[in-house]
């Protein structure tokens, strides 16, 4: 899978169509190299990544959300 282009090296960006023909190899991706994949289509912009991830941001936003 080639990606479109990267922003500073940050996220692989892909178009949704690319997405839709690879979604399986991305889902892969995501989850064992711990990298978002960002999908740019012509009126939205989305993010995929990892359940690990999400529920780490998660947890992290929660306790970073506890006063002192």
């Amino acid at each position: 899978i080639v990606p479109c282009k990267n922003i500073n090296n940050l996220m692989e960006i892909y178009t949704p169509s690319q997405v839709r023909a690879n979604l399986f190899k991305l889902l892969k991706y995501v989850k064992v190299a711990h990298e978002p994949v960002y999908i740019v289509g012509k009126d939205t912009k989305s993010v995929l990544i990892s359940e690990e991830d999400y529920r780490s941001m998660v947890e992290t936003m929660y306790i970073n959300s506890i006063p002192g």
